[in-house]
């Protein structure tokens, strides 16, 4: 077998010269979910048998998913190596699709049991590799190598959608594998975004997109539901929200196992002082008051606590990002 491109540019020859210059054992490269609101990033690298045939691998998006199965099956029998890497929803949202593609597709060729001399990339963008890298436009459909790459990752992705379809039924991830259909929207409206869904992608949550107008109220609570559902994704249960008492108020207070947790959350959309600082000597001691109060209404003087700050970062043309610091500060008698 010899990697055979379609198409005018970089044309056969082009790795006929390169597999005469000693580009053995060569490596495709592709990833599969940098669109979908919900799920990981997967990305797979594959090293073909060049003495072996592979019929049926082509572009994993011609194929249906029986087909997709009965290639991944073939490419993970005769391939010399492969390998695959995923990044969670909570990665594509801190680094962009682009960049998480290229993150995931240098973890899976790091992974590669076999160094391979020469790594074709589908599309335009090289990862950060060591060694050669050649991008290949429309590569899944030009490439085997790719190809082959493009199915095994797309595979992968729909058996782990599948096990977020087992712990979270309700959005029907195992028809549309986590992508903006309609009943995915719907699903979205009716519960809200779950653990795997990307919080930075419009549409997951269309009540919640940051106001246009950037009035401070509207912000902050904006700010406080996106706060609630990345604690609830870690595990956290959220008890109360903007709770108020004679005292003050308590954006949101959690459960952390036994713990309760007070948490303040900061919502900006500059970063060029950390929403943080705002929580200086005079808040803390005002919401370490109020929680105080909290807690003797609820009868949970007995129970550990702490407080914790929440910094929501949505700066225009740019990704959201949040960032939680645990144990902020200490309040007396805690």
């Amino acid at each position: 077998m010899r990697e055979n491109l379609l198409g005018p540019e970089p044309g056969p020859a082009a790795f006929d010269a390169l597999y005469r210059a000693g580009a053995e054992p060569l490596a495709g490269t592709d990833e599969a979910g940098r669109g979908p609101l919900a799920g990981p990033l997967v990305a797979a690298a594959v090293i073909l048998d060049p003495g072996r045939e592979y019929p049926g691998v082509t572009d994993s998006k011609k194929l249906s998913p029986a087909a997709r199965e009965r290639a991944y099956e073939l490419i993970t029998a005769r391939a010399l190596a492969w390998a695959w890497a995923d990044l969670p929803a909570e990665e594509v949202d801190r680094l962009n699709p682009l960049q998480a593609a290229m993150t995931a597709m240098a973890l899976a060729v790091d992974k590669l049991p076999l160094k391979p001399a020469l790594v074709l990339v589908d599309g335009h963008t090289r990862p950060a590799l060591a060694g050669a890298v050649k991008t290949v436009v429309r590569g899944d459909g030009r490439s085997l190598s790719i190809g082959a790459a493009s199915i095994v990752a797309k595979v992968v992705r729909d058996r782990l959608m599948l096990e977020w379809h087992e712990r979270y039924p309700q959005y029907g991830f195992d028809r549309h594998k986590g992508y903006g259909t309609a009943a995915h929207l719907a699903a979205l409206r009716c519960h809200g975004p779950c653990p795997c869904h990307r919080l930075s992608f419009r549409g997951v949550q269309p009540e919640t997109e940051a106001p246009t107008a950037d009035p401070r109220h509207e912000l902050g609570r904006w700010g406080e539901e996106l706060a609630a559902r990345y604690l609830e994704g870690l595990g956290y249960r959220v008890v109360e929200r903007n709770l108020t008492n004679a005292i003050g108020e308590l954006d949101l207070v959690a459960l952390d196992g036994a713990t309760v947790v007070v948490v303040e959350v900061k919502t900006r959309r500059r970063v060029e002082r950390a929403p943080a600082e705002a929580v200086n000597f005079r808040k803390q001691r005002q919401l370490t008051r109020a929680a105080s109060l909290f807690l003797k209404s609820r009868r949970w003087l007995e129970r550990s606590a702490r407080f914790d700050v929440v910094e929501v970062f949505c700066p225009a043309g740019a990704p959201m990002q949040i960032r939680h610091i645990k144990n902020a500060f200490e309040a007396a008698g805690y």
